[in-house]
């Protein structure tokens, strides 16, 4: 379980805790909730949007006079004696393989 403000936080970032659903599978129902005494309901933000900083970056600049020491067809990527896929997934991001 998780408490969530806004649409747009983290469902990760406030589990609640000290409360315990129990339920029915075979009915797709919740039977009862469980509360016990320690239960703790965060309360910082935890608005991925929210931007409370200001930074002033300076410019950064690469160049690569010669060209890249990497070629990239598809989702395969060859640098130096290496070769790995790159790949995105909903759930756990980037990936290497």
């Amino acid at each position: 379980l998780f408490y969530q403000e806004n649409p747009e936080d983290n469902l990760y970032a406030k589990p609640l805790r000290g409360i315990s659903p129990v339920v029915d599978l075979y009915k797709k129902q919740i039977r009862r909730l469980d509360i016990f005494d320690d239960v703790y309901i965060p309360t910082a933000s935890s608005d991925f949007y929210q931007n409370t900083v200001s930074y002033q970056l300076k410019p950064l600049d690469i160049t690569q006079p010669e060209g890249p020491s990497f070629t990239v067809r598809g989702h395969t990527v060859s640098w130096a004696a290496w070769e790995f896929r790159l790949g995105f997934n909903t759930r756990e991001g980037v990936l290497l393989r």
